[in-house]
């Protein structure tokens, strides 16, 4: 029932008839993470969240959040990692995957950024958290605007998608944006919000 929901709303944003607010707004279809999402006032809004299936092949699936931004914004890395994939496809555009480590319960942690406009690293190479590895675009047949489709997984490899609200260095639900000389958290994965906020 939600995706044909989705499906209209992104077809009358297409077409002018709606429009997503640029800055600090979440989309009222996040409303099933079960928690408060607090996003900061400067910060580019979440069009839509993640909404697991029974498993990652499941149709109905979103397995990340998107996130609305001119085609160009920065994307930043959300913590320090290496980057383990540079590539594209004509489904998802430009992406690019940065593999984390694992905490200190030995859970490895990857983060996928998709439909890019533009790729700033290459694979091996070590990320700093708020680094610029590229920018938003809309590249690829599953981006019908210019978005960041934001994925973290955890487990081996690829691992298995997991809701990114979950993880924000100030807590669940609590978009954390990036400002220099922020420090790493401690043992446990922690990340901060992987587009520019705009500044006030």
């Amino acid at each position: 029932m939600l995706k044909p929901l989705i499906i209209l709303i992104l077809s009358l944003n297409l077409m002018g008839c709606i429009t997503m607010p640029p800055f600090g707004k979440v989309a009222w279809m996040n409303a099933h993470d079960g928690f408060a999402i607090v996003i900061p006032a400067e910060a580019p809004s979440i069009a839509q969240g993640f909404e697991g299936g029974l498993n990652d092949n499941d149709l109905y699936a979103h397995l990340g959040i998107d996130i609305v931004a001119a085609i160009g914004t920065p994307v930043l890395a959300v913590a320090p990692g290496e980057v383990t994939v540079v590539s594209g496809d004509p489904l998802s555009g430009k992406r690019i995957v940065i593999h984390h480590g694992k905490d200190q319960a030995g859970t490895g942690h990857s983060t996928h950024y998709y439909h890019l406009d533009r790729q700033s690293v290459k694979v091996g190479e070590w990320v700093q958290r708020g680094q610029i590895i590229g920018s938003v675009g809309a590249t690829g047949l599953l981006a019908p605007y210019p978005h960041l489709h934001f994925e973290l997984h955890q487990g081996e490899g690829f691992g298995r998608a997991v809701n990114p609200h979950l993880y924000w260095l100030e807590g669940i639900g609590r978009v954390t944006c990036y400002e220099p000389g922020i420090s790493d958290p401690p043992p446990n994965f922690r990340m901060t919000y992987p587009v520019a906020c705009k500044p006030l």
